[in-house]
Order: structure tokens, then sequence, then C-alpha cells
């Protein structure tokens, strides 16, 4: 209990600590490259492990809530005698809601 307090409490301080945490992650991959270049070995873990971190990337710049995914389920239930006054998840009036970008995969289970 008290080594997960300690992971929270370092976690807390390096959130405010955006451009830092993208320079280090930056640091370390041209490290981990060089590691691959140099030991000229290793290669079949390390695609392996681009794969791993190409698939967090994607997942962490795609929305949550895809629009056209919706739109296709909203054309399906009117097609099927659903309700005929659906709407776009998108905001197309004044007094529609706004919905922020939400990331399918938080920043912090991205790092």
């Amino acid at each position: 209990m008290r080594l997960l307090a300690r992971y929270q409490q370092t976690l807390d301080r390096w959130t405010p600590h955006v451009l830092q945490r993208w320079l280090s992650t930056a640091a370390l991959l041209a490290v981990f490259l060089l590691r691959i270049v140099l030991a000229q070995g290793w290669y079949i873990v390390c695609y392996a492990h681009a794969i791993y971190l190409l698939n967090l990337l994607l997942a962490f710049l795609q929305p949550k809530f895809d629009p056209s995914l919706q739109d296709d389920l909203m054309a399906d239930e009117i097609e099927e005698g659903g309700d005929e006054g659906a709407t776009s998840p998108l905001p197309s009036q004044r007094d529609d809601e706004f919905r922020p970008f939400v990331r399918r995969l938080p920043e912090w289970q991205f790092w």
C-alpha cells in the first residue's frame, strides 16, 4: 500500500511537466535505437517492440467515440424502423451539446 501511494505521488508530481515527459521519452527512444545499431542484434525483439509502440500511438491518437461509426449505427437504426428523428452526434445546431475530443488511450496509459 505504501509503494502504491509513493507511485501515485510520483505520477502527480510529473503531471504538469508535459514537455519534459515528451523530451525524455524521445531521448530514451534515441538511446534504444542507438543500442540496436551498435549491438547489431535483437532485430526481431525490437521489431515486435516497435509494433507494440505503434499500436499504442495509434490508440492514443484515435478518438474514443468515432462519429462516423455512430452515424452508421444511427442510419442502421433508422432503416430498421428505429427513431425517425435521430440526429448526428456532432453539434449541428445552437442547442446541441459540444462533446470534446476524448482519446481512446489516455496519456498516462500511453506512457
